[in-house]
């Protein structure tokens, strides 16, 4: 998975995302956004069991892939990102993702 996007887009839709991913959950998936890059869209998907959120934003996707991240660890970093275009990468190994702005 390789994609660029606003770091505005992002944050917004991450923004919701978290809404339904719980911040202390001692299941790990319920802490987590799946990302999921396809074609010219990135898919954001988060649950806590009961309450569910999918939404879907524009992305220029230079290689298709998903990844399941830490939703608010992944919400702070995009905000302390500096506005303007972001790029997510990840990485060969499957286990982590390079995370740039431009």
């Amino acid at each position: 998975m390789h994609i660029e996007l606003a770091q505005k887009t992002l944050l917004d839709a991450l923004s919701r995302a978290v809404l339904a991913a719980e911040a202390k959950s001692t299941n790990m998936y319920y802490a987590t956004i799946l990302l999921d890059a396809d074609e010219g869209s990135l898919r954001l998907a988060a649950t806590t069991g009961i309450l569910a959120l999918d939404t879907t934003i524009e992305a220029t996707v230079r290689a298709a892939g998903a990844a399941a991240v830490n939703a608010r660890q992944l919400q702070s970093l995009t905000a302390a990102m500096p506005v303007g275009p972001v790029q997510l990468k990840l990485q060969p190994d499957g286990k982590r993702i390079t995370f740039t702005g431009a």
